[in-house]
């Protein structure tokens, strides 16, 4: 989940950026034909670009003509797609093509340093990989909360469930992990305005990608936990429930869900207390600790 609050901001040269989108995503030669191999099951190169320039064009031309509230969000979507069109021609190794991304793209954070140049520069072996968006990747940041000699982080802000499929085989090197740590579990999706059952759907696809990579590994869940966004906090209490039956009839695995840890009422909101200081999404160094406890209590896992 992005830092922060995740109020769109201005970024610069959003007129030379249309420009150079729009050359983009009409011009399929501009990119080198792919070679390398898709997902088992994945449609054709050709139909992904297609139905990705068809979606990215359409995005923009809306971008032209909508308010400037909705431009950002419009912006965001556009730049995603246009990365996906690069990665479905075989211009960036860092994701695998994936039907998804057609809809979804793919997040440019991902790409940039340290994300991808560190996972791939990380050959080690490690006992736990922890696959997240900005929520565990702050995790993973705090001093004590995982010891990085046996687990890796391959968190990612702004990660949506999408880009956990189409990037895990890109970031982990280690071939025969014990456990997998996932979370959150639709968090960004949720936010995007994802269906319940776009959700339940890419969470079973997640979990049986992840079961023909990493047939030994076992394969921990963890719940989009609740925050200070009424909106959100009312798709999660509607949603979660059914995106930890999907977890566990593919995976047998664990599910951890997060509400317990703020002790708080069902369908009452994350208070001040639990979370970072001016922050409407994610949780404090406290609520983080009491997650690293509750995984070693309800899961077994030890970070």
């Amino acid at each position: 989940m992005p830092y922060k609050n995740n109020r769109p901001g201005r970024f610069p040269g959003v007129s030379f950026i249309l420009f150079v989108s729009a050359v983009l995503v009409v011009s399929g030669p501009f990119f080198s034909e792919n070679t390398g191999p898709a997902l088992q099951g994945a449609p054709s190169r050709p139909i992904l670009e297609e139905k990705a320039r068809r979606i990215a064009a359409k995005i923009w031309v809306e971008y032209l003509q909508g308010g400037q509230r909705k431009r950002s969000s419009r912006m965001r979507r556009v730049r995603r797609l246009l990365a996906a069109l690069m990665v479905l021609r075989g211009r960036h190794p860092g994701f695998e093509p994936h039907e998804c991304m057609a809809q979804d793209g793919i997040n440019p954070l991902y790409l940039s340093a340290p994300y991808f140049p560190r996972f791939q520069r990380d050959q080690r072996r490690y006992a736990t990989v922890i696959i997240g968006d900005s929520t565990m990747d702050m995790n993973a940041a705090l001093p004590g909360w995982l010891d990085p000699g046996k687990t890796q982080s391959v968190a990612v802000p702004g990660n949506s469930l999408c880009h956990y499929i189409s990037s895990f085989r890109k970031s982990i090197h280690t071939r025969s992990p014990r456990t997998i740590l996932v979370g959150s579990l639709g968090g960004n999706d949720m936010r995007e305005g994802a269906s319940a059952k776009k959700l339940v759907r890419l969470t079973r696809l997640l979990a049986r990608e992840l079961k023909r990579t990493f047939p030994g590994a076992r394969l921990v869940g963890v719940s989009v936990h609740p925050v200070r966004l009424p909106s959100m906090n009312r798709i999660s209490a509607l949603v979660n429930p059914a995106i930890r039956r999907a977890w566990l009839e593919e995976t047998g695995g664990c599910w951890l869900e997060t509400r317990p840890l703020f002790r708080i009422a069902p369908h009452r909101p994350a208070g001040r207390e639990h979370m970072r200081p001016g922050d409407f999404i994610h949780y404090n160094r406290t609520i983080a600790f009491r997650l690293k406890k509750a995984l070693r209590e309800k899961c077994n896992l030890t970070l």
